[in-house]
């Protein structure tokens, strides 16, 4: 295993995630001042029904990692790239063929959730939003492609510019056109993303090398297709997840309420993807040393698992516990509302976010069936807990729902994994983590206890909070093992 690669490409996909995050937490404050609560609900809402439609791309647009990693480890360059060439074809081809289609089907669904002054306005945007979803979906399989060559680096470059070039014209394009400023920024920021992805899969991939005949094979599409179809139930939860979420939300509360969620999740979800993005570089890692060892696997593993659970805590504690000032920042007061959504959505993500080792393990080692699983079970808890917690609660009962489900299937996928590899559930809870674990949780608590009690004692929690958790992270173990890899990183030389 190339530690050094490693190292860099964490590094990399960390400081993607951080860039991402900030040029969005921008965007969404200025568009939740400008354009409010509700319209923003309703980008919200086109945005993820418009993104269902990349079901029919039968899970293609995440094989090439998986092969062209596989191939290059061989030593078999022209076979990777033609991997590569097959599946980005593949993609841009059924794409362009479902998305006319799915145009009416979307028009309908929204004229029967959506019942407000809004409606016209996102009928207007949706020919436009489907546009840049073609190309998104395009830009994700070139992404992939860099994955699998270990160039995290050059992915982390190209969402950057198109992160970049969507708030840029946003910012000019939203005061003159509202919300179609929105979706031509998202569709200039996804033609960006293609373009420069392309680019260096020019040089990484070897994506327009002369001495590589073909540019599509029926062999390698077969053989991706008989991996990406066992992804492909993974991506029709992934892709239908949110929205079902929010239709539901919608229906049993209202679109500001949808809005409300946007900016919550949005946070936590992009805070969240520190730690999945530098999961998700052991992808290919996973894929390469499993033509090696067991025992390297199995060590990756561990070491994977045990810095998760070391972080997963502080992360999701410290948002919940600053949720009313991320509330005051986003909304210009301490909405109840968001903090209540914070505190539910973070505890689901905490639990969802120690699986991040086993879930990408399996799809390194080419065994996505207990993910298969997860995502399964994590869809049917969303919608069936979600209606029924909904016509209960309200809005707020589809959020637990939401959450609910998103532990259940982690708890699922780790306990898989566990019973795969032969090792004990004692494992999963390490010794030398639980006192900050605990922390977090007291912190946690107090915080959604006294939030309302004034400021003074909030601050006085969050401050204990904030001491607490670096004191323990400082005497991790974990820290020192850390810091010796990343000082093997060219971004530290």
């Amino acid at each position: 295993m190339n530690t050094t690669r490693l190292a860099s490409n964490i590094v990399s996909a960390l400081t993607q995630v951080v860039a991402v995050g900030g040029i969005l937490f921008v965007q969404y404050i200025y568009l939740a001042r400008v354009l409010g609560l509700e319209q923003l609900g309703g980008w919200a809402l086109v945005i993820a029904i418009t993104g269902t439609v990349q079901i029919g791309q039968i899970g293609m647009s995440t094989t090439p990692v998986r092969y062209v990693s596989k191939y290059r480890a061989r030593g078999e360059i022209d076979r990777s790239v033609l991997m590569a060439r097959t599946a980005i074809l593949s993609v841009a081809f059924l794409m362009a063929l479902l998305l006319p289609v799915s145009y009416p089907l979307i028009v309908l669904l929204l004229e029967y959730v959506v019942d407000s002054a809004v409606l016209d306005d996102l009928l207007a945007i949706t020919p436009i939003v489907l546009c840049g979803t073609w190309f998104l979906a395009v830009g994700t399989t070139l992404q992939s492609c860099l994955d699998g060559c270990q160039r995290i680096d050059l992915r982390a470059k190209s969402v950057v510019a198109g992160s970049l070039v969507q708030l840029i014209s946003v910012l000019i394009l939203v005061p003159l056109y509202g919300l179609m400023g929105v979706a031509f920024a998202y569709l200039l920021s996804t033609l960006i993303t293609v373009g420069v992805a392309l680019y260096y899969c020019g040089g990484a991939v070897g994506l327009f090398s002369g001495s590589v005949n073909g540019v599509w094979s029926t062999s390698s599409f077969r053989e991706m297709l008989s991996y990406g179809a066992q992804l492909q139930l993974i991506g029709i939860t992934l892709t239908l997840f949110l929205p079902l979420t929010k239709l539901l939300i919608s229906n049993f509360g209202s679109l500001a309420a949808v809005g409300v969620f946007e900016l919550a999740n949005r946070v936590i979800i992009q805070v969240r993807q520190l730690i999945v993005d530098a999961n998700r570089t052991l992808v290919p890692v996973f894929s390469a040393t499993a033509e090696e060892t067991a025992h390297s696997v199995r060590t990756l593993y561990e070491e994977s698992y045990s810095l998760n659970f070391a972080l997963s805590f502080p992360v999701f504690a410290g948002l919940a516990v600053f949720s009313p000032q991320i509330s005051q920042l986003f909304t210009g007061e301490v909405n109840s509302t968001f903090v209540i959504y914070s505190f539910i959505i973070c505890s689901g993500c905490l639990v969802n976010s120690l699986s991040n080792a086993a879930y990408f393990a399996n799809l390194g080692l080419g065994r996505p069936r207990a993910n298969v699983i997860g995502h399964t079970t994590i869809a049917i808890v969303n919608v069936v807990a979600g209606i029924w917690f909904g016509r209960l609660l309200g809005g707020i009962g589809v959020v637990i729902a939401y959450s609910a489900s998103l532990t259940i299937g982690a708890i699922l996928v780790i306990a898989m994994y566990c019973s795969h590899e032969n090792r004990g559930l004692k494992t999963l809870l390490p010794i030398e983590s639980l006192a900050l674990a605990l922390a977090c949780i007291v912190s946690a608590g107090l915080v959604l206890t006294l939030y309302q009690s004034g400021p003074s004692l909030l601050v006085t929690t969050q401050v204990g909070f904030v001491v607490a958790t670096l004191t323990l992270l400082w005497v991790h173990p974990l820290r020192e093992q850390t810091v010796s890899k990343l000082r093997t990183s060219k971004y530290y030389r």
